[in-house]
């Protein structure tokens, strides 16, 4: 709603400190930029607040985290309206606490040629409704500087991911889901190395 606040909410963990950056429909936020200064502010856990909503703050905003190991990102849509009809109802967005917290790291139970079976601990803190799902990213240095998501339903703390390269590196996290949205991302596997052929 015009002249409210919202907090984007991003969180992300690595090996080394993840950088965490701010894009608006593509462009990156330069936040000691005089459009944004004074109205944007991106909080120690990373997430990014905005005070004094205005319409033209409408748009897709992608939170980025890079470090050596590569680069996640996630993107939200921010709708600003006027508040013009008393019988429209205006929720604010989720604190993070509604979120599940981190799951444990994933750990590698079996590994193949094209493929590993990983196990995590669930998390400490649901958020306001249970756990529903997780969703699984991987990182391989040999497949450039993106990390993948795993498109299938996870229902569980276990999972046996398919169709990888072998004689590959690949590193891990999981993220925990409630009907609020996906939480934070768990510690980062260690590095799993598929299987050679010749090793089968």
């Amino acid at each position: 709603m015009v002249g409210a606040s919202a907090i984007l909410p991003c969180a992300a963990s690595g090996r080394s400190i993840p950088q965490i950056s701010w894009l608006k429909n593509g462009e990156q936020i330069n936040l000691e930029d005089v459009d944004f200064e004074t109205r944007f502010k991106q909080l120690s856990s990373g997430s990014l607040q905005i005070d004094e909503l205005k319409k033209i703050d409408t748009g897709v905003y992608t939170c980025r985290a890079r470090n050596q190991d590569g680069e996640s990102t996630w993107t939200a849509s921010l709708v600003v309206e006027e508040h013009t009809n008393p019988s429209v109802t205006f929720t604010r967005m989720p604190n993070l606490s509604a979120f599940p917290s981190a799951p444990g790291k994933p750990l590698l139970q079996n590994v193949t040629e094209d493929g590993v079976d990983l196990e995590w601990a669930i998390p400490e803190r649901s958020g306001v409704t249970s756990v529903n799902g997780y969703l699984l990213q991987y990182f391989s240095p040999e497949m450039g500087q993106t990390w993948f998501n795993v498109p299938d339903y996870i229902s569980g703390p276990k999972y046996h991911l398919r169709n990888l390269k072998s004689s590959h590196s690949y590193v891990f996290i999981v993220r925990a889901e409630n009907s609020e949205g996906i939480g934070p991302p768990s510690p980062m596997s260690d590095v799993i190395q598929t299987k050679s052929q010749k090793e089968q």
